[in-house]
């Protein structure tokens, strides 16, 4: 439940900037003057069509979407550096000052915001030919990469606003997602600013389809275990889709955004902002937890693995991991720039989401111990 409600929050708030994307774009392009809650809206409402109707984009495709992304940052990041940036080429972004200036614990909790999606390899461990092999290859392989792509990209941004400038830059603004295109205006022109415009888009809309079957597959995993009502554990008669789970999750979205649009909410610095970061503590719980509970089992049922991945590896993981947990519940208010109360108010969603969690394994438990011992087994009854 904890998870429901992270890739849910996460969700909601993609949805925030995808309406505040899209209307900035429509403007820009056009002239059209369109509220971000219709562009919202339209992405839900083909986002649910693809999730009812079982209409998966092949990894073929979805690849060549990313791809193409990375291409073209990839093209303004080398198109900075051949221009001299603002000031030259130089490394003041990796000075230990710089680094630790300011307050870095924020930094390092929004690095870690920017990594959510990864840990949702395992989620597709039934469908993998070889999951032993095939999903920790691409866990590894998708932090490397996205590190490696984060930090390079970043750094080339920085350069061309100007390492002195970049901060009181994106303040003048007012809307930070346009920062991107300023850049792209100043050392690629304008075609090229409408070709990234078009790909940050098209990111975050396929982000929302990954996101809604991820979570959709939550919902009917638990719905077919029995956790949850069991309407959800069923399929669609013909297009073999979780269309009540997918019904149900288009539902919450809608809600949502109807009601930051009525409260006339900014999408980006409330809705993304706030959701965006619960959806990180909830990550950052769950991974805690994980941890844990491999220290845990591996004291209880012995292995032949060896004490540095069944303890060792585990432990400093929990303590860093918890560390960093407990940083993002200090700052929590400054992350989303919210008040205190409505923080912590923010903040009370994960423990009430892993009560009902835990009430819903135990009344499972009184009513199907059969049922209960064997939850977390795959179709071929191996424990996940």
């Amino acid at each position: 439940m904890v998870a429901v409600l992270g890739y849910l929050t996460l969700q909601f708030g993609l949805y925030g900037i995808f309406g505040a994307v899209c209307a900035d774009a429509l403007q820009a392009q056009f002239g059209f003057v369109v509220p971000w809650w219709v562009c919202a809206l339209g992405a839900i409402a083909t986002v649910a069509y693809f999730g009812y109707s079982q209409i998966d984009f092949s990894a073929k495709l979805l690849a060549g979407f990313v791809m193409a992304e990375y291409f073209v940052v990839m093209v303004l990041d080398f198109l900075i550096l051949d221009q001299g940036a603002a000031d030259g080429i130089n490394f003041v972004s990796f000075a230990p000052p710089t680094v630790m200036s300011g307050n870095p614990s924020i930094g390092l909790l929004f690095c870690f915001a920017a990594f959510i999606g990864f840990e949702a390899t395992t989620i597709y461990s039934e469908e993998a030919k070889n999951p032993r092999r095939s999903i920790p290859f691409a866990t590894y392989a998708a932090l490397l990469l996205v590190g490696g792509f984060y930090s390079f990209s970043l750094w080339c941004l920085i350069l061309g606003a100007g390492a002195d400038r970049v901060v009181s830059t994106i303040i003048a603004l007012g809307e930070p997602t346009t920062f991107l295109y300023v850049l792209s205006e100043k050392y690629a022109g304008t075609w090229f600013t409408v070709l990234l415009r078009g790909m940050f888009m098209m990111s975050i809309y396929v982000g929302l389809i990954a996101f809604h079957n991820s979570t959709a597959r939550y919902f009917f995993s638990m719905g077919r275990e029995g956790l949850l009502p069991s309407v959800l554990g069923l399929t669609h008669p013909i297009y073999k889709s979780p269309h009540f789970a997918s019904m149900l999750q288009t539902g919450l979205c809608i809600a949502v955004v109807l009601v930051f649009a009525l409260c006339n909410a900014d999408p980006v610095l409330t809705l993304f902002s706030w959701l965006s970061n619960l959806a990180t503590v909830c990550v950052l719980a769950l991974m805690v937890a994980t941890a844990l509970s491999v220290v845990v089992y591996f004291r209880r049922v012995p292995s032949a693995m060896g004490i540095v991945r069944t303890l060792v590896c585990p432990a400093i993981a929990g303590i860093g991991l918890g560390a960093v947990l407990m940083l993002a519940l200090a700052n929590f208010h400054v992350l989303t720039g919210a008040s205190k109360a409505l923080s912590l108010a923010l903040i009370g969603f994960v423990p009430f989401a892993g009560v009902i969690g835990w009430l819903s394994a135990r009344r499972l438990k009184r009513r199907d111990q059969t049922r209960f011992l064997r939850l977390g087994m795959d179709r071929g009854g191996e424990r996940q």
